[in-house]
């Protein structure tokens, strides 16, 4: 997949807040547990608003530049709320996002389901009752990126039948309670 040179940094300038601003300690800091919290799951953290987009953007058969705009767009916002946007974005600090798109989507469905699911529970254990708000900002990202080149002017359906799939898969693997898939 080419997606030729994205500046992440240019999409995100002029942010009013950035989460280092609104919270003393970093996100990486506010997941950490004593009990097998590792390196591994804090990358898998920073990875899942990541690996959503790509899941769901690709799910067509192409990324294009509505949907990577959208992305960023979107997950500028998630940054602002949350702590798996804030890791994500922290994450894009010293990872190309070009590379790290290209690396998730060379992944096969089955590595994103097992990789959901474990993101998953590590979000369980590591925010407790937060968990499920983190999740389901994430599905409505995802969303967000999938509704970002649909519809015809406006109209007609905004994400597609395979998006629509995915955005169930990646809601089912991360074991989000009573999320429908359109809220």
């Amino acid at each position: 997949m080419d997606l030729g040179p994205i500046d992440v940094r240019s999409q995100l300038e002029g942010r009013d807040a950035t989460y280092g601003e609104l919270h003393s300690e970093t996100p990486m800091q506010r997941l950490e547990t004593p009990a097998q919290f590792n390196r591994a799951h804090q990358q898998m953290v920073a990875l899942l608003p990541l690996r959503a987009f790509v899941l769901v953007a690709a799910a067509d058969g192409a990324i294009d530049r509505r949907e990577i705009r959208q992305g960023l767009r979107g997950l500028e916002e998630l940054a602002d709320t949350t702590v798996v946007g804030a890791a994500a974005l922290e994450h894009l600090q010293t990872a190309p996002f070009g590379e790290v798109l290209e690396e998730l989507a060379s992944e096969t469905p089955a590595a994103h389901g097992a990789a959901l699911m474990v993101v998953g529970a590590v979000l369980d254990e590591a925010l407790g009752a937060r968990a499920v708000q983190e999740k389901r900002a994430v599905v409505r990202y995802a969303r967000s990126v999938a509704e970002a080149s649909g519809g015809w002017f406006g109209f007609g359906a905004k994400a597609d039948d395979s998006q629509e799939a995915v955005l169930g898969m990646i809601s089912v693997a991360l074991r989000v309670p009573g999320l429908q898939v359109h809220d």
